[in-house]
């Protein structure tokens, strides 16, 4: 694969991919059984679903292109995709006298073919005859490694030192690049090197409640972890702040206008990326939406809307899932339009699953629901469970499609009275407060505080 993101796609959900992994395992292992198999021949188009690209850039981005590639000064800091909006970013460049970045490694393309004579001569200086693990993973391990570390990895350290980026930066902060973003790791791995500080930000749900993300590494290495709110013993490193999506952003006026009942769907993926997954979650989480339907009355059913993804165009063990809800006769958006025009028509939001969308809806008091498996709060760390607990007393959160449809044939008439019960607003304060805080006008300010007292 190219890079950790076409690597981490393709666990989640390039079959082909998959397969080829598990024969390499039975192979080492010299496991020997004998299954049929009908395999037909279907041609299969992953990119099958993918939103249209303009022809021409936008003028404002060729602007924010050219900034790009202007000089840095060489001490100035490297703010970017912090998750904040947009010109609240670049107002905190400003409060640290920067003249405004714009950083995009799409513009950077280097794609050098598979060097098959290199990997093999890595793997064979690891090659062991002892049957176990770890010589499993040392034989295989340039099978599988992205090129971006090996036959991409000489471009990507000549682009980090290019224009893009300040040379010896006062320190970097950002909340998404440190995952997906292969110039801008070896960037910031060599000026970690050089004692430069490194901020990473909270980008999104599940930091901190669910168990399996207890590990994650920028933990450890960064300077400071910025969350939107929680801090505790467990975690030295991380200072709570507040949910960086919702600052200074248009809350949505209710009005008689908002019809819809918008549900939102996570990215299907067939492989587990955590001890804790369950194979059959695709097929139970659109049981439970399934049972919802089927429960609702006409009139409320008439007015949903299925949010769905990339994910779902994709083939799945044969399995098209796009496909599932057509019998269903309602409305399908298919994740190409910009979600914030559904949340203008959304009287009410569900989420099939613990998102982001939730925590940015409760802080901008949106009614929202969400509709999980019934063992969820198995995942849920011990300091989270009162909250979790609080919010399915409070009919904030189902873990039963049919019980859900119920509650909203009984509120359907008065969402926001509902939504605005004192029962309701007390437990989304409880459920929020040090882990999903709203910013207000001196937000910015403490953030740059908490920067400058940790350089």
């Amino acid at each position: 694969k190219e890079n950790t993101q076409s690597f981490a796609e393709a666990h989640a959900l390039d079959l082909d991919w998959y397969y080829c992994y598990f024969s390499k395992i039975i192979h080492f292992f010299e496991k020997n059984f004998s299954k049929k198999m009908i395999i037909k021949n279907v041609e299969v188009s992953i990119n099958n679903h993918q939103k249209k690209i303009k022809g021409k850039k936008n003028f404002y981005e060729n602007i924010l292109y050219f900034i790009q590639r202007v000089p840095k000064n060489s001490n100035n800091a490297f703010i970017s995709h912090t998750y904040l909006p947009f010109f609240q970013e670049k107002k905190l460049e400003l409060i640290f006298n920067q003249i405004p970045n714009y950083y995009n490694t799409s513009y950077y393309k280097n794609d050098l073919p598979i060097n098959t004579e290199l990997r093999k001569r890595y793997s064979n200086l690891l090659i062991s005859k002892d049957k176990n693990l770890e010589n499993f993973i040392y034989s295989n391990i340039f099978n599988f490694i992205p090129k971006s570390f090996l036959e991409n990895f000489k471009y990507n350290l000549k682009m980090s030192k290019s224009n893009s980026f300040p040379k010896n930066p006062n320190f970097i902060f950002t909340s998404s690049l440190n995952f997906f973003d292969e110039i801008f790791k070896v960037y910031a791995a060599c000026q970690m090197k050089n004692n430069s500080s490194i901020f990473i930000g909270q980008h999104g749900n599940n930091y901190f409640s669910k168990i399996h993300n207890n590990y994650l590494p920028e933990f450890n290495y960064a300077t400071k972890f910025l969350s939107w709110g929680y801090e505790s013993s467990r975690f030295k490193n991380v200072i709570g702040l507040f949910n960086f999506t919702t600052l200074k952003k248009n809350v949505i006026k209710k009005s008689l206008s908002r019809k819809k009942i918008v549900i939102f769907f996570d990215f299907l993926s067939t492989v587990s990326d955590n001890l804790f997954y369950n194979p059959q979650e695709i097929r139970m989480s659109l049981s439970r939406i399934e049972k919802f339907l089927i429960s609702l009355k006409k009139e409320i059913k008439d007015n949903i809307v299925l949010r769905i993804n990339n994910s779902f165009y994709k083939k799945i063990y044969g399995l098209t899932y796009s496909n599932y809800f057509k019998n269903f006769e309602v409305e399908i958006d298919d994740g190409e339009k910009d979600s914030s025009k559904l949340l203008k028509q959304a009287k009410l939001c569900v989420f099939n699953y613990d998102s982001t969308g939730f925590l940015e809806n409760t802080c901008n008091n949106l009614p929202s629901i969400m509709l999980l498996g019934k063992n969820y709060l198995n995942f849920i760390n011990d300091d989270f469970e009162k909250k979790y607990k609080n919010l399915i007393n409070n009919k904030l959160i189902f873990l039963e499609g049919h019980q859900l449809a119920n509650h909203i044939n009984d509120i359907w008439n008065e969402v926001d009275i509902w939504w605005e019960s004192k029962a309701v607003q007390d437990s989304l304060n409880r459920f929020n407060y040090q882990f999903n805080e709203r910013g207000n006008s001196k937000s910015l300010k403490l953030i740059s505080s908490i920067i400058k007292k940790n350089l």
